[in-house]
C-alpha cells in the first residue's frame, strides 16, 4: 500500500499530511489484537483440512511460540503487564499507543482457548 506509514506519532505537528496530527492511525501502526484473529483463522482452517486435532491442524507449537514471543515479552516487561493497542513497524514500541488494551489480550486468550480444545 503506497499510503502505508509504519511509525505512528500522534504528537507529530509537521507538514506531511500523511503522518501529521496522527493521520496515519489507520494507515500504519500494527494493531496487536489482529494477530489473535489471524492465528485463530489459521488454526481453524488447518484443523478443518487436517482432521480436527491441534497436531493435525498444523499445530506446530514451535511456530506459535515464535509468533507469540513478542507478545510474551510485552506482557512480562510492560508497566501494566498487558498488551498494547498498537506497535510500530515490526513490533517496535509506539509512544502513541494505549499501553494495555483488553481486546489485544482477549484475542490471544481466545486463541489459547482454541488450542486447548483441539
Amino acid at each position: 500500500d503506497p499510503e502505508y506509514r509504519p511509525w505512528y506519532n500522534n504528537a507529530d505537528q509537521g507538514s506531511d499530511y500523511t503522518t501529521a496530527h496522527g493521520f496515519n492511525y489507520h494507515q500504519g501502526p500494527e494493531w496487536v489484537w489482529c494477530m489473535g484473529f489471524y492465528l485463530r483463522a489459521k488454526l481453524a482452517a488447518e484443523k478443518r483440512a487436517e482432521g480436527g486435532s491441534f497436531e493435525g491442524a498444523g499445530g506446530d507449537s514451535e511456530f506459535y511460540n515464535k509468533v507469540l514471543a513478542p507478545h510474551r515479552a510485552m506482557l512480562s516487561s510492560g508497566p501494566y503487564r498487558g498488551l498494547a493497542e498498537l506497535t510500530n513497524r515490526n513490533g517496535e514500541f509506539c509512544t502513541g499507543s494505549c499501553p494495555t488494551q483488553a481486546w489485544s489480550a482477549a484475542c490471544l486468550l481466545e486463541l489459547l482457548e482454541d488450542i486447548r480444545h483441539c
